[in-house]
């Protein structure tokens, strides 16, 4: 017997599906990065002096607080996620989100560890300390990762 698609054009494709609300309104500086399996991550700069770190789990429909970095003052931000980094906690290595936020007039780089719910301030050198309209955070990852 042959089979006969009875799909008709513009009426069975894919649809939207109503999510659950990000859980802070965030404005300039707010940023996301994803880690290619299941996990957003969100940094929310909530004023100029404060910031939230969330994740959402696109299999379970849900958001997670997180721990923010220690400096949140800013009007800008980029975040990468790598793979390559992170510790290993129960068997399973985790990785890392790499962020800069600034200001205009300070810049500050963070590495945020995900299996242990950790940022650690990074060493930073010769960039300007005066961009606080775009920014682009670039991590080259290891090949097939």
């Amino acid at each position: 017997m042959a089979v006969t698609n009875i799909n008709k054009m513009m009426l069975d494709r894919p649809v939207w599906e109503q999510l659950s609300f990000a859980p802070v309104v965030g404005f300039g500086g707010t940023n996301i990065v994803d880690d290619g399996e299941r996990y957003i991550y969100t940094y929310f700069q909530t004023s100029t002096t404060a910031a939230q770190f969330w994740r959402y789990d696109t299999w379970g429909d849900t958001w997670q607080q997180l721990a923010s970095p220690a400096t949140t003052t800013g009007t800008i931000s980029s975040m990468a996620y790598s793979k390559s980094h992170g510790k290993v906690f129960s068997g399973k290595v985790y990785g890392t989100v790499w962020m800069v936020v600034g200001n205009g007039a300070t810049i500050y780089f963070y590495k945020y560890d995900i299996a242990t719910n950790a940022w650690a301030t990074m060493s930073i050198a010769n960039i300007p300390a005066s961009f606080n309209t775009d920014c682009y955070l670039v991590y080259p990852d290891i090949s097939g990762n």
